[in-house]
């Protein structure tokens, strides 16, 4: 009897019919009558329709008492209940990914406070959070000292020039056209409906390069404030002071994780940040000024908290590991190992690399 671990990363109905090939789902079916079969799904966090639909590719049936799900945090029980499979474990999926990623890649341990600048990786510039902040960081005359990210593709322009309406059609093209900039390994071109850029690899040097990071997070509204994304936690992993750009409740989320947010570096902290995306980017450029300008000030106070937080992640990230550990033997009563062999069934794999680290961390004492 063998442990078979089938990703769903990104799952939805049709992204998993166009992963898996017939023949693949035929193993999966064949393989789950004599060995243990845990499912393993990242994104669809708030839509166990989207979960249900996937799985239901695989079975016609879900008694099989050698299923697992593992699924990033449900909201409430009754989203829990909703789902086919019974056997559940909730996980916090986007700390482990940068966990999985730092066993594989080398990250920044330098702390250089030095440099004047800032680190902005905007990911899907169509979120009302990202592009205008960059437009707004440019109308301040900061663009010099950021060292950002804009990728810009046909398949999301409609909603890349939604977000920027205030800006008259020659405003808009000439904006885009002056600020495209490729920074790190991210493919412009990529199809972010179909598969989704998990946010590495992340070239270490941009983080040794730069003071802090603007993080704007992938939540950007109430409605979403306990989710954080890779976008925070590579951030921190990658020992940077950072400036959050998210509303009050997301960054008192942040404080009950035992993380600090550097407020005494800002002009603006969590009491004054509102879910007024207008009002919220106005005030996060003010602290990216006022950081620069007093960062030399508050150096030794910075350097503290910015390795706190990196114990903080740390501690998390065990914290994480052991409960999927733990449920997987409570549940499965098997211990965790990977078969190479079965690498065709997608086992665990955004790509190989991410398959092997997660070997080396059920090795792990």
């Amino acid at each position: 009897m063998k442990l078979v671990l089938v990703n769903l990363v990104g799952s939805g109905v049709q992204d998993a019919v166009n992963r898996f090939s017939q023949h693949d789902i035929d193993q999966v079916r064949d393989l789950a009558v004599h060995n243990k079969i845990i499912f393993y799904c990242l994104n669809e966090r708030w839509n166990t329709e989207y979960i249900n639909n996937s799985l239901k590719v695989f079975f016609d049936n879900f008694d099989n008492e050698n299923l697992l799900l593992i699924c990033d945090r449900l909201t409430t029980k009754e989203e829990i209940d909703r789902l086919i499979i019974k056997k559940v474990v909730q996980t916090d999926s986007q700390l482990l990914k940068t966990a999985q990623w730092e066993t594989y890649t080398t990250f920044n341990k330098t702390i250089n406070l030095e440099t004047g600048k800032f680190l902005f990786l905007m990911g899907k510039p169509y979120k009302p959070n990202r592009l205008p902040l960059l437009y707004k960081i440019s109308k301040k005359g900061l663009i010099d000292k950021c060292d950002y990210s804009f990728y810009y593709a046909q398949n999301y322009s409609d909603r890349t020039r939604e977000v920027m309406n205030f800006l008259s059609a020659e405003e808009y093209d000439n904006f885009v056209k002056s600020t495209v900039n490729v920074l790190d390994n991210i493919i412009p071109g990529i199809d972010y409906d179909f598969f989704d850029y998990c946010g590495f690899p992340v070239d270490q040097n941009l983080y040794k390069n730069t003071s802090f990071s603007v993080v704007s997070e992938s939540a950007h509204d109430l409605d979403n404030c306990h989710f954080i994304s890779e976008k925070t936690w590579r951030t921190i992993a990658n020992r940077h002071m950072f400036i959050t750009v998210l509303p009050r409740q997301s960054i008192e989320f942040l404080h009950s994780l035992g993380l600090k947010t550097f407020d005494y570096c800002l002009k603006y902290t969590k009491n004054d940040m509102t879910d007024n995306i207008d009002d919220l980017l106005d005030k996060v450029v003010e602290n990216i000024e006022y950081a620069l300008s007093n960062i030399e000030k508050y150096k030794l106070l910075i350097r503290f908290d910015i390795e706190h937080n990196y114990y903080v992640y740390k501690k998390l990230v065990d914290a994480q590991r052991n409960k999927v550990r733990y449920n997987i033997e409570k549940y499965l009563n098997i211990y965790p190992h990977i078969d190479d062999n079965n690498s065709h069934l997608k086992i665990f794999d955004i790509d190989k690399k991410l398959q092997n680290s997660i070997d080396r961390i059920y090795k792990e004492d």
